[in-house]
């Protein structure tokens, strides 16, 4: 979430929480003791991280972005590895590789939304569709949800919303987000017990795709090459031995 291009869905993967995360919100009601313990522990430990190292991750974002930019992506292609584990296939079929092509396809038509392409638009529909989108780039890693607000133009007017507690206005975008998640999720708990091999290798796709929203600067002189390189090598190393582990 505060790093821009990165999703909370690629985190999780990280983490090795993701399919767990998936089936709790999409079975919430079948256990639903058991899923609120977690999903309110998990949201819990996001808003304490949130608020104990944004600080922290904006500042060496603004005086390093370059830097900062490459670790990210390391950690993010660090996840992959995890990702290709949990499909089942040690030599990719056919297939698989369409899987992930198709992943990675949508996750790049997700990013060419044109700039503000909702910021003139009001009403219903608009908040349903700008609810469902934020919804998919909640769940599937890869896309930020932030950035598609961005994206859609619904930025500042969702923060200036909540920030005036104008929850008249907000709830019809918070009821889609909400189906939207929930319907999502439910799918992709289905996808993922039905077609497991073919579904983490799209997921894959996402994951692949989304580094061209991390990095969108490049290194201008051979010390940064450097230094951006080895912060990515770092990151991918962390993350690959956190997916061993998890």
């Amino acid at each position: 979430m505060l790093v821009p291009g990165a999703s909370g869905g690629t985190a999780a993967i990280i983490l090795g929480i993701y399919d767990r995360l998936i089936g709790a919100v999409s079975s919430l009601r079948k256990n639903f003791f058991k899923n609120a313990v977690f999903l309110s522990v998990f949201s819990l430990g996001g808003i304490l991280g949130i608020l104990a190292l944004s600080k922290a991750v904006l500042y060496l974002f603004e005086s390093k972005e370059l830097v900062m930019r490459f670790l990210f992506s390391g950690i993010i292609a660090g996840s992959i590895p995890a990702l290709l584990k949990k499909s089942g296939q040690k030599v990719p079929s056919g297939g698989c590789v369409l899987s992930a092509a198709v992943g990675a396809l949508l996750c790049i038509a997700l990013s060419l939304i044109p700039d503000g392409a909702f910021s003139n638009q009001t009403g219903l529909l608009s908040d349903a569709v700008c609810g469902v989108i934020v919804a998919v780039a909640l769940v599937l890693p890869g896309i930020s949800a932030s950035h598609m607000l961005l994206v859609m133009g619904k930025y500042e007017q969702i923060l200036q919303s909540i920030e005036s507690f104008d929850i008249l206005s907000l709830a019809p975008f918070g009821i889609f987000l909400l189906l939207g998640i929930f319907l999502t999720a439910s799918l992709l708990e289905k996808l993922m017990s039905k077609y497991s091999s073919y579904t983490f290798f799209a997921i894959s796709g996402f994951v692949v795709a989304s580094l061209s929203e991390v990095i969108t600067i490049f290194p201008s002189s051979v010390s940064e090459l450097i230094y951006c390189f080895s912060a990515a090598a770092a990151g991918f190393i962390a993350a690959f031995a956190l997916g061993r582990k998890v």
